[in-house]
């Protein structure tokens, strides 16, 4: 994905990009169609691009194992400076380029940002109720037929219940 900044004066423009995601590069989890809003803020010295991005992810919930798609979303400013670079600066977000530059291709930089945007935990709602430890049983959809047992075993202050009971 290019950006032609060459032609572009000074200022603020905004640029809308839409498509689907195997035009990025991005196989699975991703899945349909993406959107991606850019800013461009250029000036004399810098050029400043704010970008927004959109796109459907096809996961599996971490609790229930069930597939569910979501969208992701995604964040990102990238400063490109039209000087040499300043030595002892190291900042992923800042990016040195030469004033004869065309394009500038965000292409790479969508790629990790999308990436870095799946969530850790996945989860196909936040109510989640998972999965029955004994049976497998998918507890959103059905009930669990294992019968109720108390397991004082895990339950480090059943001791505390018999004293109580033999008082």
């Amino acid at each position: 994905m290019k950006i032609k900044i060459s032609n572009l004066s000074l200022g603020s423009h905004e640029m809308i990009f839409q498509g689907e995601s195997k035009e990025l590069k991005l196989d699975s989890p991703f899945c349909g169609k993406f959107w991606i809003k850019v800013d461009v803020d250029k000036s004399n010295h810098q050029i400043v691009l704010s970008v927004d991005g959109k796109l459907e992810c096809h996961l599996d919930c971490d609790r229930c194992a069930s597939e569910y798609d979501a969208p992701i979303e995604f964040t990102y400013k990238m400063v490109y400076l039209l000087d040499a670079p300043i030595k002892g600066v190291d900042d992923i977000n800042v990016k040195y380029i030469t004033p004869e530059v065309v394009t500038i291709d965000i292409s790479e930089d969508i790629y990790d940002f999308a990436l870095l945007s799946i969530p850790i935990k996945k989860l196909c709602n936040e109510d989640c109720k998972g999965l029955c430890v004994k049976c497998g049983s998918n507890l959103n959809t059905e009930n669990c037929p294992c019968p109720e047992e108390e397991d004082n075993s895990n339950k480090p202050f059943a001791g505390l219940k018999d004293i109580l009971n033999n008082n």
